[in-house]
């Protein structure tokens, strides 16, 4: 049955070496293969961007990670809440990278810069301004005492600075989906 030209065990036309065949060869699955991943990551800007924003996500969540992590085991220890809202503030300097890394990525792709450099500007004076409040009143050294309206401006404003560092949280996470996406 060789002669014949056909398969003797599966009855369909032998090939022969070089002809081409319906499956790819390896050499062609390994160009597509790196094709795809070259499409998907886009070009250069965009891979660039998504590094950017990825990194300040993850920066910027560690901060409130941290803080809901020792909530959770200060409140089962303690048999009531404890949550220490001072840990974005005190981890100010990740916050501030993953700032910068995020307004990168969002001005390198072009996408959400008003919104991430809002969000950011907006956190850090809610910052300063409840640290300027507190040396000024003479909260910070223990001058007056911890209560009345300067106390709750105070906390107010750093419960504000720790949502907003959430939301820019959440935007870094969006820029991060967009960015992937329209690659």
């Amino acid at each position: 049955m060789r002669e014949s030209g056909l398969d003797a065990k599966r009855d369909r036309p032998q090939r022969r070496r070089g002809e081409a065949t319906g499956s790819p060869s390896a050499e062609q699955v390994v160009r597509l293969a790196s094709k795809s991943l070259i499409c998907n990551w886009g070009t250069g800007r965009q891979r660039a961007g998504l590094i950017c924003a990825v990194t300040g996500t993850v920066l910027l969540w560690i901060p409130i990670g941290l803080m809901i992590v020792t909530a959770f085991i200060g409140t089962l220890s303690a048999g009531r809440l404890l949550m220490d809202y001072f840990m974005p503030a005190e981890l100010f300097f990740l916050v501030l990278a993953g700032w910068i890394l995020l307004l990168i990525g969002s001005l390198v792709t072009q996408r959400m810069r008003i919104l991430v450099a809002a969000l950011g500007g907006a956190a850090f004076v809610l910052l300063f301004a409840s640290q300027l409040t507190a040396v000024l009143s003479g909260l910070a050294s223990g001058a007056i005492p911890a209560e009345g309206f300067i106390w709750y401006l105070v906390l107010g404003m750093l419960i504000l600075y720790d949502v907003l560092v959430i939301v820019l949280g959440v935007a870094g996470i969006r820029l991060s989906h967009a960015v992937k996406t329209a690659a």
